[in-house]
């Protein structure tokens, strides 16, 4: 910092500020884990309990395909009263998740109904009611298949 200064006329302060360029950070967003759209905040909170070994993103139904675009989850769980059964929905979720498997809970189903739910392309139908450890059970299962469908 220097100052020029003159009786009468005033003063000039000249700072010298060095330029450090800083790399562009890389993606915030860890890629993996399991992906719950789901909006109620208890639901939540009981959910991220079950399942503490895994990596838990939660969001709502308006941003569930953005989030999958954004993080490659490993798997989705779909709330069906807060993402929905429209079949043309199911389907543009599924597509997104690029294989990533697609587990819908939802209420008690009627054969026909069950048959839809797959046809869209969900992996798993979790009908409630449902017990923690077979949703957990359910949940790991399909997390941890390593080709769609398998036997």
């Amino acid at each position: 910092m220097t100052v020029d200064s003159r009786l009468g006329e005033g003063s000039r302060f000249t700072v010298d500020v060095p330029l450090v360029l800083a790399e562009a950070p890389t993606s915030a967003v860890e890629q993996g884990g399991l992906l719950i759209v789901e909006r109620q905040p208890i639901t939540r909170a009981m959910l991220r309990a079950l399942f503490v070994t895994e990596r838990i993103v939660f969001c709502d139904a308006d941003e569930a395909i953005a989030r999958i675009d954004e993080m490659r989850p490993d798997g989705v769980l779909l709330d069906a009263g807060t993402y929905g059964e429209a079949a043309a929905d199911l389907v543009a979720l599924v597509e997104a998740a690029h294989g990533a498997p697609v587990a819908l809970l939802c209420p008690k189903l009627d054969e026909s109904k069950r048959h839809a739910m797959y046809a869209t392309g969900i992996t798993n139908v979790i009908e409630k009611p449902v017990s923690k450890q077979a949703l957990v059970d359910a949940i790991g299962a399909m997390l941890r298949r390593s080709v769609r469908d398998a036997a």
